[in-house]
């Protein structure tokens, strides 16, 4: 699910909720439904919301996806009013798409998570911290948000404090940086309380009078209204605790909130030694019809009667209610017990769990250290070989110029030796002919000593040996030059190749028997047969060849 979240560019519905796109209308629908958890719409709102997705369902080309939004959220509204979502999740992991949609399985896998959760505490934290890789994988700081608070429940269930505070810090960071207020507002107020039961209580009513001034939390009646009850219980200030209550008179939906206030009340009024208001707010508490959403208050109530019918002198009435405590106490007592059993166990497991993954963390580090180090090692001998192989190629090319300077020298050598010998024996030449026209040398003689003389003569012969020699260092030079540039001339063709030995103006010179003058001549009808610019190497251009 992890590898198929990370593999493609998806567009989200929103850049702070990692929804899959599949139109404009229903991202827009599945916004306001987000929205709409965090700003705590009615039910019937959200209900409407969600039934917008089904008809989407109709015309959208992907029906069934939004058929399976659709599931979800009526499943995470019937969870939110404490009725069954069980159906309603069962039918949206049948219609969903967990191959191209793993971001809507994990929430459809995480509210099934949530709902399991009584079913074993240590199960739910392991699929809980599974689903945190996830939002870190995808790199989704609102889901992981969550999934932090509801690990620091898990803490806090098994009554590791210190752990639960750490999750609720790091989840309630999350939500500043988010800009999301309202769950800002509510994480804070929950960890004032858990800093009070850590002993931490300069800091809990630090950040509950921060809280009192804020703004954004007086907007909320049913937020502002339960931070008085804990004002009061972190300051110890009567007044937030007497406004709350008034704020609830005639409110039927807070009967539970109802009932907290007048325990506190009722216990600040026997601080007082007020047994007047003691029995009122007694007998307030007492009144409450009991439901299984009260039932955990009822040890509370009797002991606040007990104490105030005491104190009052109504002994029966005192009686009367020390039994229901003392009955309440046994059942809460083997309640406790057996929730204590259950944390112990629990913890153990977790505890278990967090070693087990700490050590595949671990092998993890290890084996992608072994990897790495084996990578560089595999690549340094890599770089080795190619760096041996790159010096013997140096090497070879250091030879290879060596061998072809040393042939270049040879055929320069060769040919100026050709030409000088040549150039000898033009003298001779010409010295036997002004001999002969002395009359020193009989005309017989000075024919056959010049015909003897010229047969050693450097003709089309030895030019050719010389081509033959050159094409061996430079094979098919001329046949190339030409075929580039027809119009060479077999003289250009002469001169090009001794440019190409890289001989000076001088050198050729002897070699044509020019004056060096003439050669350079030549060189400029070479360079515009061979169409050159200025700008354009004769040298590097022959060179090239």
């Amino acid at each position: 699910m992890i590898v198929a979240s990370c593999s493609g560019n998806d567009q989200y519905v929103s850049p702070l909720f990692r929804w899959r796109s599949i139109s404009p209308a229903s991202d827009s629908v599945t916004v306001a439904l987000e929205q709409g958890f965090i700003s705590m719409l009615p039910a019937d709102s959200l209900q409407r919301l969600a039934f917008r997705l089904e008809q989407e369902s109709d015309t959208g080309t992907e029906g069934r996806q939004l058929l399976s939004r659709h599931y979800f959220w009526r499943g995470r509204i019937a969870n939110r009013e404490r009725e069954d979502a069980r159906q309603f999740l069962k039918m949206a992991l049948q219609l969903c798409d967990s191959v191209r949609y793993p971001y809507d399985y994990m929430r459809i896998s995480y509210l099934q998570a949530i709902l399991e959760s009584k079913n074993g505490r240590a199960a739910y934290y392991d699929k809980l911290k599974r689903l945190e890789k996830f939002a870190v994988a995808t790199n989704d700081q609102f889901l992981r948000a969550s999934l932090l608070l509801d690990m620091g429940h898990v803490w806090s269930d098994i009554d590791n404090m210190p752990r639960a505070l750490e999750n609720y810090l790091e989840a309630d960071s999350i939500y500043r940086e988010l800009g999301i207020t309202m769950y800002h507002l509510k994480t804070t107020l929950n960890n004032i309380n858990v800093l009070l039961q850590v002993g931490r209580t300069r800091e809990s009513a630090a950040l509950c009078r921060s809280l009192l001034e804020n703004r954004d939390a007086r907007n909320d009646f049913d937020f502002y209204n339960d931070l008085r009850l804990t004002a009061f219980n972190v300051t110890g200030d009567t007044s937030q605790l007497h406004t709350g209550y008034r704020e609830l008179s005639g409110k039927r939906a807070y009967e539970r909130r109802k009932i907290r206030y007048e325990l506190a009340l009722g216990r600040d009024a026997l601080a007082r030694g007020d047994i007047t208001a003691a029995l009122r707010f007694t007998r307030l508490a007492t009144n409450h019809q009991p439901t299984p959403l009260t039932q955990e208050y009822n040890g509370e109530i009797y002991r606040l009667a007990y104490d105030t019918y005491e104190l009052a002198g109504n002994h029966d009435a005192a009686y009367t209610y020390l039994r229901l405590l003392a009955q309440n106490s046994d059942s809460l007592l083997q309640e406790n017990s057996a929730m204590r059993i259950n944390s112990i166990e629990n913890r153990s497991e977790i505890s278990r769990l967090e070693e087990t993954s700490r050590q595949k963390q671990k092998e993890e580090r290890t084996s992608m250290t072994i990897a790495i180090l084996s990578v560089l090692l595999v690549a340094m001998v890599i770089v080795m070989i190619l760096m041996r192989r790159s010096q013997r190629n140096r090497i070879a090319l250091m030879e290879s110029q060596l061998n072809l300077g040393r042939s270049q020298r040879s055929i320069v050598s060769s040919a100026l030796a050709m030409t000088e010998k040549d150039n000898v024996l033009e003298s001779v030449l010409d010295r036997i002919g002004s001999l002969a026209d002395d009359g020193k040398l009989c005309r017989e003689e000075s024919t056959r000593l010049q015909q003897s003389i010229r047969m050693h003569l450097s003709g089309k012969q030895e030019w050719t040996d010389f081509q033959h020699m050159f094409e061996e260092v430079h094979p098919a030079f001329a046949a190339t030059l030409k075929q580039r540039y027809p119009e060479l001339s077999e003289g250009d063709l002469r001169l090009a190749t001794y440019i190409r030995l890289g001989m000076q103006t001088k050198q050729i010179a002897r070699m044509l028997l020019l004056q060096p003058e003439s050669v350079k001549k030549n060189r400029l009808r070479l360079r515009r047969r061979m169409h050159l610019g200025r700008e354009d190497s004769l040298e590097d251009i022959l060179r090239s060849i």
